[in-house]
């Protein structure tokens, strides 16, 4: 197998055509609780990926007593390598089909948890999302303008010629309500208080 990925709590392996996520045991914590961690976050990511077929990697099988998941190896590129390479044209359709993805989550109150243009890979025209191991279920308001808050912030940082445009595009997409929109707002006003200090 080969590591694509190693981070804080999990190894991501490439098997073939698969990709095999395993969250690792944490020595720092009790092993009962670790245990019983990694296994609640291995169950809730597999809940998510099946609700989010259409647009995440297809989920191949779970083991909870291993806290391993198998699932599709998705073959594109990666919006943060591709975003400044794309026309306006191909910027906006990907933008608005990244919006419509996040408003179907939102609506099965699935919170992606850390949506970044490292976490959306696109295969031609089509993003695919990727990376749901902080994902969780709610229906609260404040949780998915946070979610869409976090993706406005990491284009600001990382791509900054294209951020705003491209951010403007994913709501005509998302087409939240006034009461997102407004949360939304102050979401974003907390943002940038608490980046001058103010808080």
């Amino acid at each position: 197998m080969e590591l694509l990925y190693q981070g804080a709590e999990s190894f991501v392996y490439k098997k073939e055509e698969r990709v095999i996520k395993k969250r690792v045991p944490k020595s720092y914590r009790l092993e009962e609780i670790d245990g019983l961690l990694r296994r609640q976050r291995t169950k809730r990511e597999a809940k998510v990926l099946e609700k989010a077929a259409s647009f995440a990697p297809q989920l191949f099988s779970v083991d909870i007593k291993t806290a391993s998941i198998e699932m599709e190896y998705v073959k594109g590129i990666l919006l943060k390598d591709a975003l400044s390479s794309l026309s306006n044209g191909e910027r906006s359709v990907i933008a608005k089909r990244i919006g419509i993805i996040i408003t179907t989550l939102h609506s099965k109150d699935i919170i992606h948890g850390d949506l970044t243009t490292a976490n959306i890979i696109l295969v031609g025209e089509r993003p695919v999302l990727i990376d749901f191991g902080l994902s969780f279920f709610s229906r609260k308001l404040e949780d998915k303008a946070v979610d869409l808050h976090l993706l406005n912030q990491v284009l600001e940082a990382y791509h900054p010629l294209e951020a705003e445009n491209f951010f403007e595009m994913i709501l005509k997409g998302y087409r939240p309500s006034a009461d997102l929109r407004l949360r939304l707002a102050k979401v974003e006003s907390r943002g940038r208080y608490k980046s001058r200090g103010e808080l």
